[in-house]
């Protein structure tokens, strides 16, 4: 097929039926056989990258079938996904045997009409274009970064209630204009030429976005505590993109654990500094509407401040604070652990007694060679090498501020953070960072610590992003 020639012009006016970043005129040509003038640059990189089939290169201003609307978008699916699906041995329809058709169909891209037929003559409309695009990001495993707010069209009855979501997606996203009037025409048509535009923009906008939008140091709402967003920033990804959220401010002040008659020593008084067994790990990591606490509980009996019990409280991971949805987001990862030198027998690796220092620039001097152990632990404090490494040496925010609520109930506030480690010389005294940076420690069971909790998010959970990153507008993760 011999490339398009014909000089561009692209017309940014009003009255877009499809759009990313402008308007565009659909001014018919006069000549059904070529194109319109503004479709002639996305015609061409259609076929320069493609995503075109050579029976749509004629006839530009004719309405597109479901047939031929299917085989450019599983070309636009194998481009972006860099997958391409074998036809089934199965075919589920009696009306055809289109390797495009069947391959969106084994993808859950395009569905049928019913009674095994998948009515491959038919005019698509603008709504079944919006879910097989939205079928097709989700195929191709896509997160875009949406782009605008949600409306109500005023012909929003017409949109057939399987496709509403998707429609309301697609038009966020920019890739599903309006008509005017506050219109979408769900039940309207696009000719050859705009489903070819529609793909080839949709690629040149796409092509790169399994790249991570998310950068070091931006702002996310993730889950709720006391009814209130959680706002957790960005400070590290692990080795498959997926990122660790750590809390931007104290969620509460809670003990690290509570005294047991079970510990020995100072532990029966004070709590015990393994995070392994602690209180603080246990709710941190539970879902369940009343922690089973075993022979730990951290209640009005065991602490002096009865604001500070938690045992009554439903596990964090609750779903009072997260979805389902939500919390099968938050990966489950191995922690290490540092040891008090009373129980460097648990250790499973290390070789020396880590040493302390109160300036964090040497907190990690000899952490590597620390005696230590693995936690498997879906929310989890900070090391001291990850606060040192991922908090401090970047200048992020390393003070115990508490949200709103958690001010309300301590309006003295914080004297710093809890951090996961133990430290050595005692069996109940836990790790710590002040707000001016110093390391420092407390005892398991008492003081005013704040709790920071950190999670590693699945990127591949993730369907679509709203909002821009930043402090003023965070991102907020969608499921649907």
């Amino acid at each position: 097929m011999k490339k398009l020639c014909i000089l561009a012009l692209l017309l940014f006016l009003t009255n877009a039926l499809f759009s990313f970043s402008g308007q565009i005129d659909y001014t018919v040509a006069g000549n059904e056989s070529e194109p319109s003038s503004w479709a002639v640059v996305h015609i061409e990189k259609a076929i320069d990258e493609k995503i075109v089939t050579e029976r749509l290169l004629n006839n530009f201003q004719n309405n597109i079938t479901r047939e031929e609307f299917a085989e450019i978008i599983i070309l636009l699916y194998e481009r972006l996904s860099n997958n391409v699906p074998e036809v089934p041995s199965v075919n589920p329809f009696v009306d055809s045997d289109n390797e495009s058709v069947l391959k969106a169909n084994l993808l859950g891209i395009v569905g049928g009409k019913g009674n095994g037929t998948f009515a491959p003559n038919d005019l698509i409309t603008r709504q079944e274009i919006a879910v097989m695009f939205d079928r097709m990001l989700t195929a191709s495993n896509l997160r875009p970064i949406i782009a605008k707010q949600s409306v109500v069209f005023t012909d929003e009855n017409l949109i057939a209630t399987w496709a509403k979501s998707s429609v309301q997606k697609l038009y966020k996203l920019g890739i599903l204009g309006g008509v005017g009037a506050n219109k979408i025409n769900p039940l309207g048509n696009a000719t050859r030429e705009q489903a070819i535009t529609l793909i080839s923009r949709t690629f040149m906008e796409m092509k790169n976005i399994n790249v991570s939008k998310f950068k070091i140091g931006d702002y996310i709402y993730y889950g709720k505590y006391n009814s209130e967003p959680i706002l957790w920033q960005i400070i590290s990804f692990d080795g498959d993109g997926n990122p660790l959220l750590f809390s931007n401010y104290g969620l509460s002040i809670k003990p690290f654990d509570a005294p047991s008659n079970s510990n020995n020593g100072q532990a029966i008084m004070h709590g015990s500094n393994e995070w392994e067994f602690s209180t603080i790990r246990k709710w941190l990591n539970s879902n369940d509407v009343q922690v089973q606490w075993g022979d730990k509980t951290p209640n009005l009996s065991v602490f002096k401040d009865a604001r500070l019990a938690y045992d009554r409280e439903p596990g964090f991971l609750s779903s009072s604070n997260f979805t389902q949805k939500e919390y099968s987001g938050i990966m489950v990862v191995e922690n290490k652990v540092l040891l008090n030198e009373e129980v460097i027998s648990k250790s499973t690796m290390g070789y020396q007694i880590h040493i302390e220092s109160d300036d964090y620039k040497n907190l990690v001097q000899n952490y590597d060679n620390a005696y230590a152990l693995t936690t498997l632990d879906r929310v989890f404090l900070l090391s001291i090498k990850e606060v040192t490494d991922y908090v401090l040496n970047k200048g992020f925010v390393s003070s115990s501020n508490l949200s709103p609520t958690a001010k309300k109930l301590f309006p003295d506030g914080a004297k710093g953070f809890w951090l996961r480690d133990a430290s050595i010389g005692s069996v109940h005294v836990v790790r710590m960072i002040y707000d001016n940076k110093r390391a420092t420690m407390e005892g398991a069971s008492v003081g005013y610590v704040a709790i920071r909790p950190a999670i590693y998010f699945n990127y591949d959970k993730m369907m679509y992003l709203d909002g821009t990153g930043t402090l003023s507008n965070p991102y907020r993760i969608s499921f649907e």
